[in-house]
């Protein structure tokens, strides 16, 4: 298959320009720091020996000239460590990407699962784990987005029509890299943490629900605090003599004390969701980005974001969520609200805000929701550019495919097959040696099959298929404590593959099966897999079987829709050299006794006599 990506160079070339460029601001930063520190130490000594030398005007003069100069260096270069710290972010994305594309594991982000699942597909294939399918593809922001990606690559709520119109989702946004970027940046710039729209959701919800404030109130306390400062204030400068401030201040506190307990439950939870409203501008603001652009199956997911326009209430809480966090030291809340009725402000903006949300929140986040679970596997066909979209047919029992890889192997290593089916339920026999690649090969197949029923490319020249159903039994692992052995969980999942394939009115199954009952001895392993084959044969199903026992091959002359393919390999120089290709007919071959023979077993020999 085809080797060049050029996406690959281009982000090598990125990233190497980006870390001389990180290395320069870096420097410049360093140099930021030094005139800070200078000129915060060159303000005390030159005001002190003013001071000293009494010149006691110009020494305030230039303490107060000083510390402005300082306080203008410090937010330049505040602004300028933002800017660093992105380039830094864009490094490391670039970074990531071109770990990505040569399946480089420690530079990828570690594997992160909410909820382990038992289905066998996930384990079978490397869908989940440390070196996986979905570590490799995850690029989501959310929870929830991560979350669905999990739940699309299992497949339990695919369909044919699904497949075709997730690629086409996929096909509009794959170019969209830059806005990725973007959207990284903005979400990793203040915090590593997930995005979670439902602790957003559940909040908003519940403002909704929170009583109003007459008008009237905020108005009365209002007057009352602008009285209060007033009137102290002449106090306090003479004019007037009599504590005429403690009279509003009085009314304003009993006003205040009877709607705080409403004010508290109202503001309950708002600043403990700033982080998130953070990171929901920003995934929002990516979105609303594309309501111009030319991509019309991405507007059937983001019309809802399109038309509520949820930017403008979500600036405005976090606005709210600023000022709740604010007064939470009470001294803080003491003097916000002595100078301003700044509770009762707020919570008649949080109720202005959140009331128009009732309609149209809840399917915007569903929708961003969508949006994060697109982009990430929008992201994996940018990267890998190299791959091909695969052709999803109506047709039943369809599979034909050129130069097909494993996605989870690096290019260097990765060795293409190619196959097609040339009957209707079709069953392949795959027989071969130790370590040829029979497994690989129907772990291929079935990753492949993900890759495209969720409208991403595969590691192919070639690829049309049907749409199956996806069952498989490759790896098995036995219950200590449910007491059940490797064999008895073997024989319950393929009870499950047979029962499956008698309903007639479920969707074709495509089966991959490696080294049937293996668990149990040869004479009763080849019994069963005999009569298994057989009943399956004919049903709404094709799949693979790889096995040892070589009498199995013989089936293809008694089963019209069954057909053999084997591994080989060739010794050089007493070394086992395997090609890894498919090829038709049954092994000629076997190679347990030699790779015994080259781990130095005394095995295939004859024994020797014992002296008399």
């Amino acid at each position: 298959m085809k080797t060049i990506n050029p996406v690959h160079r281009s982000l090598k070339f990125q990233n190497k320009r980006l870390l001389h460029y990180s290395q320069y601001l870096s420097r410049k930063s360093d140099k930021y720091s030094n005139i800070r520190l200078w000129t915060f130490l060159s303000t005390i000594v030159v005001s002190a020996l003013l001071f000293i030398l009494d010149f006691q005007v110009i020494s305030i003069g230039t303490f107060l000239t000083g510390i402005l100069a300082f306080s203008i260096l410090v937010n330049s270069h505040n602004k300028f460590l933002m800017f660093y710290k992105k380039i830094n972010l864009l490094s490391e994305r670039k970074k990531v990407g071109v770990a990505r594309i040569e399946l480089k594991w420690e530079d990828i982000p570690p594997y992160v699962v909410d909820t382990e699942s038992d289905n066998d597909l996930f384990n079978d294939l490397d869908i989940t784990g440390e070196k996986s399918l979905f570590r490799l593809i995850n690029d989501t922001v959310s929870i929830e987005g991560r979350q669905l990606l999990i739940e699309w690559l299992s497949l339990r709520k695919s369909s044919g029509s699904d497949a075709v119109w997730k690629s086409e989702i996929v096909k509009e946004l794959k170019n969209f890299h830059l806005l990725r970027e973007r959207l990284f940046i903005s979400m990793n710039l203040f915090s590593k943490r997930s995005l979670s729209f439902n602790r957003v959701s559940s909040v908003v919800n519940k403002k909704t629900k929170i009583k109003p404030l007459n008008g009237i109130i905020f108005f009365s306390s209002f007057l009352m605090t602008t009285s209060f400062v007033l009137l102290f204030i002449l106090k306090e400068t003479a004019i007037i003599e009599s504590p005429l401030w403690l009279i509003p201040l009085i009314l304003y506190i009993l006003i205040y004390y009877t709607k705080s307990k409403m004010i508290d439950d109202g503001f309950n939870g708002i600043g403990e969701i700033s982080d998130e409203l953070n990171k929901l501008s920003a995934i929002v603001s990516v979105a609303e980005s594309l309501k111009a652009k030319n991509i019309n199956h991405v507007r059937q997911i983001l019309n809802p974001v399109f038309e509520n326009n949820p930017s403008t209430s979500i600036k405005n809480i976090q606005q709210i969520s600023s000022a709740v966090l604010a007064r939470e030291n009470a001294l803080m809340k003491i003097i916000l609200n002595l100078v301003f009725p700044w509770d009762i402000f707020f919570y008649r903006k949080l109720v202005e805000v959140v009331s128009p949300l009732k309609i149209g929140f809840n399917s915007c986040i569903e929708a961003l929701i969508k949006f994060d679970a697109f982009n990430s596997i929008a992201e994996f066909s940018y990267l890998n550019c190299n791959f091909i979209n695969a052709s999803i047919t109506e047709d039943r029992f369809r599979l034909r495919f050129q130069s097909c890889g494993h996605p989870l192997i690096p290019s260097s290593q990765r060795v293409g097959n190619d196959f097609s089916f040339k009957e209707v339920n079709e069953i392949v026999i795959i027989t071969g040696s130790n370590m040829s690649g029979k497994s690989t090969f129907l772990r291929t197949i079935g990753i492949n099959l993900v890759l495209a029923y969720n409208g991403m490319p595969v590691c192919a020249e070639e690829f049309t298929t049907s749409f199956y159903q996806v069952f498989t039994c490759i790896r098995i692992n036995d219950s200590v404590s449910d007491g059940i052995s490797y064999f008895y969980s073997e024989v319950k999942r393929l009870k499950e593959l047979f029962e499956f394939a008698s309903l007639k009115s479920r969707v074709d199954i495509i089966f991959f099966i490696d080294e049937i009952f293996k668990g149990t001895n040869n004479i009763e392993r080849l019994t069963g897999s005999r009569d298994f084959i057989k009943s399956i044969a004919g049903k709404n199903v094709c799949g693979f079987i790889s096995t040892h026992d070589f009498e199995l091959t013989k089936l293809e002359d008694e089963i019209q829709n069954l057909r053999n393919f084997h591994f080989r390999e060739e010794v050089e120089n007493e070394v086992m050299i395997f090609d890894y290709k498919l090829h038709p007919g049954a092994c000629p071959t076997t190679n347990a006794i030699r790779l015994m023979q080259y781990a130095g077993l005394p095995v295939g020999k004859p024994a020797n006599k014992s002296e008399d």
